[in-house]
């Protein structure tokens, strides 16, 4: 589960999990795939924010251990409602294209 605060740039740090046999484990993204992310509906049915890059050499994040960081500037957050939502991963390494989707939720910045 994440949380986006609206008013504020996101930026979310996520370790991905495959699950072969039962097992849920991480993995080595390669550095030449794509990882993109987007904010979608909680029913899936529309996009919020367009799909964003995923840099690799984020000091964050560590991809031999699937671990991403996913920055969104505010200026993209301005159809995003207090609520429920999800965020749409895929990663892409030339010979497949892998999906996750994870639960969140918007809530209200106060601050200005």
């Amino acid at each position: 589960m994440f949380t986006l605060t609206t008013g504020y740039d996101a930026h979310f740090v996520i370790t991905l999990k495959k699950i072969v046999n039962d097992v849920s484990s991480t993995f080595d993204i390669p550095i030449t795939a794509t990882v993109q992310a987007a904010i979608i509906s909680s029913d899936r049915s529309s996009l919020l924010v367009d799909p964003v890059t995923v840099d690799h050499t984020d000091g964050e994040g560590d991809w031999s251990a699937s671990k991403i960081v996913v920055d969104i500037p505010k200026s993209s957050l301005g159809s995003v409602k207090v609520g429920e939502i999800k965020m749409e991963i895929k990663v892409s390494d030339g010979d497949s294209e892998l999906p996750w989707v994870l639960e969140g939720e918007a809530e209200q910045g106060h601050i200005s």
